[in-house]
């Protein structure tokens, strides 16, 4: 009864292929299920404040988000806030 099982070296090597094998079945199935799902057309935020009572910041930061003022001209502003 002369048993022998295989190398640590040989039973890595396995591991290591069978992982590789592995993640590609897994990352193909998954690359096909990302190609079925609809892509989402990109628009622009706008936020509207008319319906809503915002302090002078909030307002300020609105602004800047839509795009009315610019990054220079918010921080100019917010420091004359303070």
């Amino acid at each position: 009864m002369n048993k022998r099982g295989i190398t640590p070296l040989l039973a890595t090597f396995l591991l290591i292929i069978f992982a590789m094998v592995l993640g590609s079945v897994v990352m193909s199935f998954g690359k096909e299920y990302i190609d079925t799902v609809p892509k989402l057309e990109e628009k622009p935020v706008q936020i509207c404040m008319t319906d809503v009572d915002v302090s002078p910041l909030q307002a300020l930061q609105i602004k800047h988000i839509n795009g009315e003022i610019s990054e220079q001209e918010y921080y100019d502003l917010e420091s004359l806030m303070k």
